[in-house]
């Protein structure tokens, strides 16, 4: 499962989108945007610089 920070709020929770899949995987480009892919060659979401703060696998 992947796990991504979008922010913050006023309690201190963080906001969080997961993404669960057996070959879930993510890439970074270099303008800073975020690539969740369910497969390698299936985009599952994208995230736009700034958008996003933290990345998170877990098991």
């Amino acid at each position: 499962m992947i796990e991504i920070v979008t922010g913050v709020d006023e309690s201190g929770e963080e906001d969080v989108d997961q993404f669960e899949a057996p070959e879930v995987t993510f890439m970074t480009e270099p303008s800073g945007a975020l690539v969740v892919m369910q497969t390698p060659k299936l985009v599952w979401a994208a995230y736009a610089p700034g958008h996003w703060r933290k990345v998170r696998c877990t098991e």
